[in-house]
């Protein structure tokens, strides 16, 4: 009666010297029939980006529970592309 799931979320990190390197972090999820919960250790750009859009229409959530976990995972899924792109950036430049 209910899932938990965990996705690998990565960032650069800007607390380094190199402008290349990654930090990684766990995102969390819990969905049960009425309810979803999601723990992480660090601020979770997909987490505030969504909580903004519930805080600006009551519709959001009326979707249930399931289809919010999709939206997080969805926009956290989508913060590797720019990831990618600057890595692939990177090597072509090597490459070069």
């Amino acid at each position: 009666g209910h899932l938990f799931a965990i996705i690998r979320g990565v960032q650069f990190d800007r607390t380094t010297e190199d402008p290349l390197d990654l930090a990684t972090f766990n995102l969390c999820f819990f969905l049960a029939r009425n309810l979803l919960v999601t723990t992480h250790a660090v601020p979770i750009p997909a987490v505030e980006v969504f909580r903004t859009r519930c805080e600006a229409s009551t519709t959001v959530l009326s979707h249930g529970p399931a289809r919010a976990m999709y939206a997080i995972m969805d926009a956290s899924t989508d913060a590797y592309f720019p990831v990618l792109d600057e890595v692939n950036g990177f090597i072509d430049t090597l490459e070069e």
